[in-house]
């Protein structure tokens, strides 16, 4: 079997998470086939912004690479929508931190406006563009809410706009997870915007969740409609299984390398020769088992140190 096949067999199955940006991307692909989904997407965020809705979508793009002049970075946006208004919002999938989130999105807001203002117009033309980010992890940490908004203000009194065409959503998945947990399944009934993460977050895997979710509006049932049939596109399939198996290798790297350096500690105590009651303290607040702890200290009485006597 080669290795194409073996992905597919072993991922043939698996629910995609649409929190893969590629599979985001193929979802939401184009106005005809997720225009309605999308647009219901972003009035949800906006909606718990208390923002006003948007209009009809003009265009979708996805995975949309905006470029730049020569020697200078583009960027790549997962899916970019314009309204008929004129109005711009991005969507962006994080998974892997990124603590410079926002000013990615300030840069990525220039390459719109820039690519998409007509020659001949003034700065006053500029479109009005949302970046709505969600991440897989918390950015701002001193809050509660999982909905971080962020925008261009004065320093100093009265904290006004001083931008008007440009804001970010940032949508905190864990922070979100937290609440959902204390919260349960009425959130979803109270908030839109938590319907769309807990479905993109968990709803997915569950089919009967999906045929629930799906008769909830116009936007939810074409957003099911649309995941379903990416499912079953053979090359995404093995393309997410090569991310995935990517992914699940580098997470278990890090685990290894975190036990690793954890238990090295623990090497250098017994090297050090520390009481060993102290060893037992911290291995019992390291949750290191007395069986591991054992191991240690028997390979750290069997390594000799090298003699630097000559013979």
């Amino acid at each position: 079997m080669d290795e194409k096949n073996k992905i597919l067999g072993k991922y043939s199955q698996e629910p995609m998470s649409p929190l893969v940006s590629m599979v985001f991307a193929k979802i939401f692909e184009n106005k005809e086939s997720a225009g309605i989904a999308l647009q219901h997407l972003i009035n949800a965020v906006r909606d718990d912004a208390r923002l006003t809705p948007i209009s009809e979508l003009e265009y979708v793009k996805s995975e949309d690479v905006q470029l730049a002049e020569i020697g200078s970075r583009g960027c790549r946006i997962d899916v970019l929508a314009k309204d008929i208004n004129g109005s711009f919002t991005s969507v962006e999938i994080q998974v892997n931190p990124d603590r410079t989130m926002n000013d990615r999105a300030l840069f990525n807001y220039a390459q719109i406006a820039q690519n998409y203002i007509p020659k001949g117009s003034t700065h006053a033309d500029l479109p009005y563009i949302s970046m709505v980010n969600i991440l897989d992890y918390n950015l701002r940490e001193s809050r509660e809410d999982y909905h971080q908004q962020a925008e261009i203000r004065y320093t100093n009194e009265p904290f006004e706009q001083a931008a008007t065409k440009f804001r970010i959503h940032n949508l905190e998945l864990p922070r979100f997870r937290e609440i959902f947990n204390r919260l349960g399944e009425p959130m979803l009934k109270e908030s839109k915007l938590a319907l769309w993460l807990y479905t993109f977050d968990k709803g997915y895997i569950n089919p009967d969740f999906l045929k629930g979710v799906s008769k909830v509006d116009v936007g939810f049932e074409q957003f099911v409609e649309r995941y379903n049939l990416v499912g079953a596109d053979h090359e995404l399939r093995y393309s997410y299984g090569n991310y995935i198996t990517g992914q699940r290798d580098q997470q278990r790297l890090l685990k290894q390398a975190r036990q690793d350096g954890r238990l090295d500690i623990f090497r250098n105590m017994y090297r050090e020769k520390l009481p060993q009651h102290v060893i037992d303290m911290a291995a019992k607040a390291a949750k290191v088992s007395k069986e591991e702890l054992e191991q240690i200290r028997k390979s750290v009485q069997i390594q000799k140190p090298p003699s630097n006597i000559p013979r």
